[in-house]
């Protein structure tokens, strides 16, 4: 018998899965909300995360750069790999960042993909990393801090 087969039979109460997800986790923090699990991105797992109101983010967003906004019924290679990886992970997503400037325009700097399919999603409300001027614009998007 070879060494991979026995290792394979001596092994069959541990679960691969369990330590994969606790590998990829790590010691971030997770969130869960409107039915989906949130976690910080991986190179900087202690940024401060809000819970928002879906709907609000994307009229912030509509406020913003009219060639980054991603209208509903967009289609792109990014969105579909991420569709088809929470179809077959069972993994938090790393929260979208979004900057709010002083004209209460949302500026995504990363995750707009899973925003929009989140909001496709007909989610009503998602997490996210949220840094503004001016802390009373946070209004703009009802967040909360985690």
């Amino acid at each position: 018998m070879s060494w991979y087969k026995q290792s394979q039979e001596n092994d069959y109460d541990y679960n691969y899965e369990e330590e994969r997800r606790d590998w990829i986790i790590g010691d971030r923090e997770v969130h869960y909300v409107d039915g989906i699990a949130y976690m910080a991105p991986h190179y900087h797992p202690d940024l401060p995360l809000y819970e928002v109101d879906v709907d609000k983010v994307d009229k912030a967003w509509r406020n913003g750069p009219e060639d980054f906004y991603l209208m509903k019924g967009y289609d792109d290679h990014r969105r579909q790999r991420f569709m088809g990886w929470k179809e077959k992970e069972n993994l938090p997503i790393e929260v979208p960042e979004v900057y709010i400037d002083g004209k209460g325009a949302l500026h995504f700097s990363n995750g707009r993909h899973r925003f929009s399919v989140i909001r496709e999603m007909g989610k009503n409300k998602t997490v996210m990393n949220v840094e503004c001027e001016y802390p009373k614009l946070l209004q703009l998007i009802d967040a909360v801090r985690l």
